[in-house]
């Protein structure tokens, strides 16, 4: 159960900005602060807006005709010839563009929700007196350190053409890119090195601590906890893939 009483020298501080910079600084005395007062607007803007502008930068400078076909080859699979010929290459147009960046922003609340979720189910077996605001705020703070992989990307399509550029090339943090993995071919393993990055893990590390932090269990029955979901995702990929 939440000690709100608990505070460490600097905790008191609830602010955005010092829950910010503590989240990368001081991850306790920003959960701390986050116990007493939970916070999800922010984050919840500043992973969707980021992503989307990912998204749109992306497929404003794609030729999507070019990603069709590839990704077609890759799955053993090949464009009909009507859709080649009833589309001249390009990017993708504004309605289109609308539709992925709304895309994009689904996919950062469902993620949220999701995890937030999850963590609210465990907390009422549990009894650990959590309210599921307070665990939405805990995953989006926590998730803060995946902006650096986006801005990664955003640096990425500022100063490299992606016409012909796949989406597992965009995060210059990603496992597969720091690798050297090619980003086209198949497998599981290569799938997740090419989508995974340090901040990711970064990020699970911190949602450890402030569960850990939070219901008094220990750091690796909480990282257990909250990377459940992970590998049993992961174990029916791999049952799938097989």
């Amino acid at each position: 159960m939440i000690d709100e009483t608990n505070t460490t020298p600097g905790a008191g501080s609830t602010g955005t900005a010092s829950v910010l910079v503590n989240v990368f600084t001081a991850p306790r005395d920003a959960f701390t602060a986050l116990a007493a007062r939970p916070t999800v607007l922010v984050p919840i803007l500043a992973l969707a807006l980021l992503n989307t502008a990912v998204v749109v930068a992306y497929y404003s400078q794609v030729d999507t005709l070019w990603l069709l076909q590839t990704m077609l080859e890759e799955s053993g699979r090949e464009l009909p010839p009507e859709a080649a010929q009833g589309q001249g290459g390009g990017t993708m147009g504004p309605v289109m563009m609308v539709a992925a960046a709304l895309g994009a922003v689904l996919q950062i609340l469902i993620a949220l929700l999701l995890a937030a979720g999850y963590l609210s189910l465990v907390s009422l077996f549990g009894n650990d007196g959590v309210t599921f605001k307070r665990w939405l705020s805990l995953v989006g703070w926590s998730s803060m350190p995946t902006l650096l992989g986006m801005l990664s990307t955003v640096v990425n399509l500022a100063l490299n053409d992606a016409t012909h550029m796949l989406p597992t090339e965009l995060n210059m943090l990603s496992f597969g890119n720091l690798l050297g993995l090619e980003a086209a071919g198949g497998g599981l393993l290569r799938t997740m090195l090419l989508n995974m990055d340090p901040t990711m893990l970064w990020s699970l590390a911190l949602l450890a601590f402030g569960y850990s932090l939070w219901t008094r269990r220990s750091v690796l029955v909480s990282l257990v906890i909250v990377a459940a979901p992970l590998v049993v995702v992961g174990g029916l990929g791999l049952l799938l893939a097989m």
